[in-house]
């Protein structure tokens, strides 16, 4: 018969994962420690009664009886650590589960502010366009190249706002190229292999 203190030290021979974590190692190592002992006590008691299958009572040495109790409470004790590191592990997974809801959350309304932002430029945009066109129909010389320029200015003020705020929607890496350039180059080198 195994000593449930021999089963201790034996525990777990295999190498660990490098991946586990110490937490997860001390999870098996809790749960191999409880079933070596439940394993020792129904081997004790298993080998007494196939030993003496026809007598209604058996006896036990006190040093087997200690040696079962021993291995009672290992596995009683592991058995509580086992629960106790479940429910911490569960409560753990809960918060953060909770936290990364809550930054989801915030995400969400920062997109859904930044939308809101752009929307509301392009609205007052077009409202300012509007009534510029308005007040240049009005008076045919002051719509002349003052009106454009101001409109020209306006729109690239305009283009220049939504930029930055679609470059905080879907932070990405800033391009310091130039389409025109990248096209022409990219044309060249088609007509040159054509050739």
């Amino acid at each position: 018969m195994a000593d449930p203190t021999v089963a201790e030290s034996t525990e777990s021979t295999a190498p660990a994962a490098p991946a586990e974590s110490s937490l997860e190692s001390e999870h098996r190592a809790l749960i191999d420690k409880n079933l070596a002992s439940s394993v020792f006590i129904y081997t004790t008691l298993n080998t007494h009664l196939k030993q003496r299958p026809d007598q209604p009572t058996l006896t036990l040495s006190r040093k087997e009886l200690l040696k079962m109790r021993r291995a009672a409470v290992v596995a009683n004790q592991s058995l509580g650590a086992i629960v106790k590191s479940s429910r911490e592990r569960e409560n753990r997974l809960v918060v953060e589960q909770h936290l990364m809801r809550q930054s989801a959350q915030r995400d969400r309304l920062d997109h859904q502010a930044h939308r809101a932002r752009v929307f509301e430029r392009l609205r007052a945009t077009q409202s300012e366009d509007v009534s510029a066109s308005a007040g240049a129909a009005g008076d045919v010389r002051a719509a002349g190249a003052s009106g454009a320029n101001v409109g020209v200015e306006r729109a690239l003020r305009a283009v220049a706002h939504i930029e930055s705020s679609l470059a905080q929607l879907s932070p990405t890496g800033a391009i310091k190229l130039h389409g025109a350039a990248t096209l022409a180059a990219r044309g060249r080198a088609t007509s040159g292999l054509a050739a």
